[in-house]
């Protein structure tokens, strides 16, 4: 046999190796698929909920029948009861140049710096610049930077979104903020704002204003609280938005609004807090932490103290849980927020509203946090990625929903 002809048989052998080998690895897939074919879907839906986010978008390649699993509000609930806690960035730099790029970083992966823990959503909403307002179960409420005005709604993963009309009222104060929440209850999604009329000669009166997803207009809530938050110094708990107002004394600095009753009230901060305090307060911060609200308090300038409220109202359940020394963080007046406590015995937190830092309690040191892709300077928003569809939570003629990659996105925003 000559050259040529063991070369050529050779050649044969190994293709044909290839090719059974490739067949066996198709039916291997196909056995697979079949297998979980065959399976409740409620089974299937529970498997691939517990999938990591990128994974998930790779499946609805697979088939039809999973795709269609995938898009359906059985999956998109049960996927938002195992849902990463996470934080939803945005390059502020990118948000004053008009940039339309998100960045949601997985709190809960193993390693947050590894490029699997953060996934990018860019937009092309180039027309309008906005703000990073707040987020509630995935839905992200996106405000115009200039007037601060909310814009609309936002499912990054989704890349629907719906805009949201202007208070037929007038108003000659308004604040710059807009919070989300969930009344689980009715199962709707309201957003609230605090505005205020002034009639020379009575005083300032503050109002509550809400909307509720699938409704036409903003509504009064009827609520005059003494109290209103400020823009960034607010925090999502048990249903309720929270908030620590530095104009009033200690014994009640934390405001508190409802949103199944649609009611304001106060409580009361750590009992150890004393009339000292007041001249502080400016330095507090209010945060979450393992869903448990908490305090930023730094009664020197030498160090700060995390308290944690363990039950939510109940002012004795307030724990001293961590203190931090304030030199380490280049200087004792910076504004620190806590954001979540590690697997490395560290605690994440934003520096100055703007900078992601990790302090070591073994160490006693703090160093930036640097993501590859994500820039140094951020605002920054929780975030708890799902797959909700406004068409399943929010119904009526007044829902119309489009899409970032739509055609008519630009003229709508």
């Amino acid at each position: 046999m000559n050259r040529k002809s063991k070369i050529s048989r050779t050649n044969i052998i190994g293709y044909r190796r290839r090719s059974s080998s490739k067949e066996e690895e198709e039916v291997a897939a196909a056995k697979s698929r079949s297998t979980l074919e065959i399976l409740p879907c409620a089974i299937v839906i529970d498997i691939l909920s517990r999938l990591p986010l990128k994974n998930i978008f790779h499946c609805r390649c697979v088939s039809k029948t999973w795709l269609n699993l995938l898009l359906s509000p059985d999956f998109a609930r049960t996927h938002l009861m195992r849902s990463p806690s996470s934080l939803l960035l945005q390059w502020s730099k990118h948000r004053r140049k008009g940039g339309q790029s998100l960045f949601s970083l997985d709190l809960k992966a193993t390693n947050v710096l590894h490029r699997s823990a953060r996934l990018k959503f860019d937009f092309l909403l180039t027309k309008r610049r906005y703000n990073l307002s707040d987020s509630c179960n995935g839905l992200v409420c996106l405000c115009d930077s200039v007037s601060h005005n909310p814009v609309c709604i936002l499912n990054p993963l989704t890349g629907d979104y719906i805009t949201l009309p202007q208070s037929q009222r007038r108003f000659e104060v308004d604040i710059p903020f807009c919070g989300m929440g969930f009344c689980p209850k009715t199962n709707q999604y309201k957003l609230i704002r605090f505005v205020c009329r002034h009639t020379p000669p009575s005083p300032l009166s503050w109002e509550v204003e809400i909307f509720t997803l699938g409704t036409a207009s903003w509504r009064s809530t009827g609520c005059t609280p003494k109290s209103v938050p400020t823009s960034g110094y607010y925090r999502i708990s048990n249903g309720s938005l929270n908030w620590l107002d530095f104009r009033l004394n200690s014994s009640e600095c934390i405001w508190s609004f409802d949103f199944s009753n649609e009611t304001v009230r106060s409580f009361p901060p750590p009992p150890q807090f004393g009339p000292h305090h007041e001249d502080v307060l400016y330095w507090m911060r209010l945060g979450v932490l393992d869903d448990c609200l908490c305090i930023c308090d730094s009664p020197s300038g030498s160090y700060f103290d995390i308290w944690v409220m363990k039950e939510y109202g109940v002012q004795e359940s307030w724990t001293k849980q961590f203190v931090i020394d304030a030199p380490v963080l280049d200087g004792p007046w910076n504004d620190y927020l806590p954001i979540k406590l590690l697997n490395d015995g560290e605690i994440l937190m934003l520096q100055n509203g703007e900078t992601l830092v990790s302090y070591s309690f073994g160490e006693k040191s703090v160093k930036k946090v640097k993501i590859r892709g994500i820039p140094s300077n951020i605002d920054a928003v929780s975030y708890l990625p799902s797959f909700v569809s406004f068409k399943d939570i929010a119904m009526g003629e007044n829902l119309k929903v489009l899409n970032v990659k739509s055609s008519c996105a630009d003229s709508a925003l």
